[in-house]
């Protein structure tokens, strides 16, 4: 029994086609790897930049419930120079963790570099407060 091909089977068949045919030259057109993937897990909020030696980055929670927080810093060509770590010390932040009401926690580079910190947040940010400080206790408002 030979099967006959239906009008809609076609017409489906054709547009496929279509579509892998536009799309070949945006495909072709990548030249190098794909960047780094940045998952936006929150709001995000972020510091001015700062020179300096000795630079920590802190936040506290200032609300009533608890809020997921991850705290980076990078330098001026925005490569992360603070370091991951396992959550396991509540007194840094970093590894993407809960921090408590009145809870505060920090994380430090004693790069002497122009630096910004980051800090993303799941929950309510304006429970939160950040700063970056240098070793000389000059400071920048998270905002």
């Amino acid at each position: 029994m030979v099967q006959q091909w239906k009008p809609c089977s076609v017409a489906l068949l054709t547009a496929i086609a279509a579509i892998v045919v536009l799309s070949a030259p945006a495909l072709a057109q990548r030249t190098g790897p794909p960047g780094p993937i940045e998952l936006n897990l929150g709001t995000t909020l972020a510091t001015p930049p700062l020179f300096g030696s000795f630079l920590t980055c802190q936040v506290v929670n200032v609300g009533a419930t608890d809020i997921l927080v991850s705290v980076r810093i990078f330098d001026n060509t925005g490569a992360q120079i603070s370091t991951f770590g396992d959550g396991s010390n509540p007194f840094e932040c970093t590894a993407f963790q809960q921090l408590e009401p009145g809870r505060a926690c920090s994380v430090g580079s004693s790069d002497f570099a122009l630096v910004y910190c980051k800090i993303t947040a799941v929950g309510n940010k304006d429970a939160l407060r950040g700063a970056l400080t240098d070793g000389n206790q000059n400071a920048v408002e998270a905002r």
